[in-house]
């Protein structure tokens, strides 16, 4: 074993305990050890950095019920715009998490990472707790919540760079995709335990569904102070990122542990250095496109399920929340999946773009047929989950760690976490902005929603066009076109291509959006009062229930047959909350209209919301949300095709 470097780093107790019990000279026990050691510590504190992210997704429904009477909601967030302020928040914390990002890479590469992990772990659980200490005195300022994000967020920053590194000083470049698409699956573990945990707990009272996850990530913080060895150089070990290990499994011929000390650089890079690494910008705007999409799922998926009728029933907050972990799972696999493809093929770009685009189709799918019954829908969102965190574990894992010791470097050590915050930070924006948008468009439908998610997915895949080519062509032996983007007119000519169809696409949302809206509709009776009211009585059961006698599907706002016909009264229909009018004037006639086939006209009316909705309907001044929302993100990635 090598001798220690010179460093005022303190080695972790917990292995100088290790190393007190075992022998000095069993060298191959030692790096294998520690090499679990840090994946297993690195896993588990990842896991409860997202553990942590989890319970605002669960809360959603009861902060915000308007579509169940049953619930109380909690006054700042049980608004008209309630879904406004939830989007606000998560905002609020993704934001503060990707500005915090740039700077924690930095800080990273310049102060001890076992320290400043614990350090970031411990206050990111103390501004979580809080944030459900609201619900226990009884809080309800807007502000108070909405700064427990903010600071939560800029803890919680300390986090990705910080793993990343330190897996990235203890493992060398061959088979990391793999390795790190396994390792990676603490992402999705953490949000299946957050979910399990928050939901777990919820009966009690939505502060502890913080509370619990925040106690286990002070509690995963001790863990990482007292046994990870963030250096190998730290316990006797050269680091495989500056010198040659002939012992790794990296390495082509089996032997003894022989050092070969490099030129190792200790001056950290900066964020401008960084950027100009071949790659980076490239990877960095793809993943902001990316992230966008995984994160709604991650903040809105439990909300979406609870409001959506799966096999003619609606599910509970609880199961709501349980449920939504099958996304995770499958983004476990999916994963793994792109990592041991991308190290197969030895093409990273290749693998995380047909990922993306395999991803619209499937959210298509999931859309339109998950609703049809539960296994159904479970199988679309495990596939679903695959496809969308698969790209986005490669880019934030091994693709992260290959660019931060890119050959251009010479040998500098300190440039992982700066890397690793760029290309994370610049996904975060996007992350910050995809939960926002979900907030407003969600008000006029899920539609909208998902069309915004798909457009992300291709941008995303777009925006490696050129390293995908690259790729092909370093495949193929043919030479490479995008040798000079700046100059080629060919690499010119296909950008402006894809610039093109980003815009188009922008534009067709927009003119989507921009279509009637029937949502008017609800109020639509109301201007028929003119006909005789005489009759009211016989048929008063049709005036505002969506199945009519006849099945005449002219006239959807009252379910009168013919235009001629009075009887119906309409009289009944001015009050903007249907259900509370059926039941009192349903006993007369035959109540059994309710034949699915005549209720067709009229669903529009109803278009967002469960049939126990007793709210009117939400203002019209998101009308153009949808479509301008959705112009701002492909016209983003249009722009970032230029750039890339």
């Amino acid at each position: 074993m090598c001798p220690p470097s010179e460093t005022t780093r303190a080695t972790p107790p917990g292995i100088l305990l290790l190393t007190s019990i075992t022998r000095k000279d069993n060298y191959d026990w030692h790096l294998t050890t520690y090499r679990y050691i840090v994946l297993i510590v690195t896993f588990l504190a990842y896991t409860c950095y997202h553990a942590s992210r989890k319970p605002t997704g669960i809360v959603k429904s009861l902060l915000h019920p308007h579509l169940n009477p049953n619930l109380k909601g909690w006054p700042p967030f049980d608004a008209h715009d309630g879904t406004s302020k939830l989007g606000e928040i998560d905002l609020a914390f993704l934001a503060s998490y990707s500005i915090g990002m740039y700077v924690a890479g930095h800080l990273g590469d310049t102060l001890d990472l076992r320290l400043f992990l614990t350090a970031g772990m411990i206050g990111s659980g103390l501004f979580v707790g809080l944030f459900g200490m609201g619900y226990f005195w009884d809080i309800h300022a807007f502000s108070f919540f909405l700064l427990m994000q903010m600071i939560a967020g800029l803890f919680q920053a300390t986090g990705w760079p910080s793993v990343v590194a330190v897996v990235g000083n203890w493992f060398g470049k061959r088979k990391r995709g793999l390795i790190m698409g396994v390792w990676n699956a603490h992402t999705s573990v953490g949000n299946i335990v957050g979910t399990l945990v928050a939901a777990s707990v919820l009966e009690f009272g939505w502060g502890w569904s913080f509370i619990a996850p925040a106690a286990l990530m002070v509690f995963g913080g001790f863990v990482v102070y007292f046994l990870l060895p963030a250096y190998p150089e730290d316990v006797g070990f050269p680091n495989p990122t500056t010198t040659t290990l002939r012992f790794d499994q990296e390495a082509e011929t089996e032997g003894n542990l022989v050092c070969v000390q490099g030129s190792v650089s200790r001056k950290s890079v900066g964020v401008i250095e960084a950027c100009e690494i071949p790659g980076v910008i490239t990877f960095a705007l793809c993943l902001f496109f990316a992230k966008l999409v995984a994160y709604t799922f991650l903040y809105w998926l439990p909300f979406y399920l609870s409001r959506t009728e799966i096999g003619g029933e609606y599910v509970s907050v609880k199961s709501a929340g349980n449920l939504s972990a099958l996304f995770d799972v499958g983004g476990i696999f999916g994963g793994i999946l792109a990592g041991y493809i991308s190290d197969r093929l030895r093409a990273r770009a290749i693998t995380a773009a047909t990922f993306m685009y395999a991803a619209i189709p499937s959210m298509l799918l999931y859309r339109s047929y998950g609703s049809i019954s539960m296994g159904l829908n479970i199988l679309l969102m495990m596939l679903t989950g695959l496809f969308v965190n698969g790209p986005y574990a490669l880019i934030t894992t091994a693709v992260s760690a290959d660019l931060g010791t890119h050959s251009c470097l010479r040998g500098n050590s300190r440039a992982l976490a700066t890397v690793t915050a760029i290309i994370d930070g610049t996904g975060s924006v996007g992350a910050a902005l995809g939960p926002l948008l979900t907030g407003f468009i969600s008000r006029k439908g899920w539609d909208g929603v998902f069309i915004m998610l798909m457009v992300g997915a291709f941008v995303a895949g777009l925006l490696l066009s050129r390293l995908v080519i690259a790729e092909i062509a370093e495949k193929t032996g043919k030479p490479i076109p995008f040798s000079s983007a700046r100059l080629n007119p060919q690499a010119m000519a296909l950008t402006r291509a894809m610039l093109v169809i980003a815009i188009s696409m922008a534009l067709l949302s927009f003119s989507i959006a921009q279509a009637p809206s029937p949502a008017p509709t609800h109020s639509s009776p109301s201007p028929t009062p003119t006909p005789t009211p005489t009759a009211a009585p016989s048929p008063s059961p049709s005036p505002t229930i969506s199945a009519s006698p006849s099945p005449s599907p002219t006239a959807s706002p009252p379910s009168s047959p013919p235009p001629s016909a009075g009887s119906p009264g309409p009289s009944a229909s001015p009050p903007p909350s249907p259900p509370s009018l059926p039941p009192q004037s349903s006993p007369p006639p035959a109540p059994t209209p309710q034949s699915p086939s005549t209720a067709s006209p009229p669903s529009p009316a109803s278009q967002p919301s469960p049939p126990s909705d007793g709210v009117p309907p939400p203002p019209n001044n998101t009308a153009s949300v949808h479509g301008s929302s959705l112009a701002l993100v492909a016209l983003c990635g249009g722009a970032a095709l230029l750039l890339a």
